[in-house]
């Protein structure tokens, strides 16, 4: 299944700073490989140049993958808003991103839920 994230794109900057593996999903895991905390301090650092209400990520959860081993990550910040975002398959860890609200509201998935295979 194929999860859909509205047209909401956020180009550029998120893992671009982070180091491309041998993996399916090099961003992806480097973001697993992280713990918690320095997982928590790059995804704010991403949501504030996203330009997104996120002063502090609070927490953080993979959701999943898609059948494109596109990683699916949702973040709380410390205002309680949450956010999902999609860290594509590609070179350059590509991001979308969109509030949990709205991916709720738009494909049914409720955010830090994992998905169902």
């Amino acid at each position: 299944m194929t999860y859909k994230f509205a047209s909401f794109i956020v180009a550029g900057a998120m893992l671009l700073a982070i180091p491309l593996g041998a993996s399916a999903n090099p961003a992806h895991q480097q973001l697993m490989s992280m713990t918690e905390a320095k997982r928590q301090a790059l995804l704010t650092k991403f949501m504030a140049k996203s330009n997104k209400q996120c002063t502090a990520v609070t927490q953080t959860f993979y959701q999943g993958s898609d059948q494109k081993d596109n990683a699916i990550w949702n973040a709380k910040c410390a205002d309680g808003s949450t956010f999902a975002i999609q860290v594509n398959n590609d070179a350059g860890g590509s991001t979308r991103i969109i509030s949990c609200a709205v991916l709720k509201s738009v494909s049914g998935q409720k955010c830090f839920t994992k998905f169902k295979k």
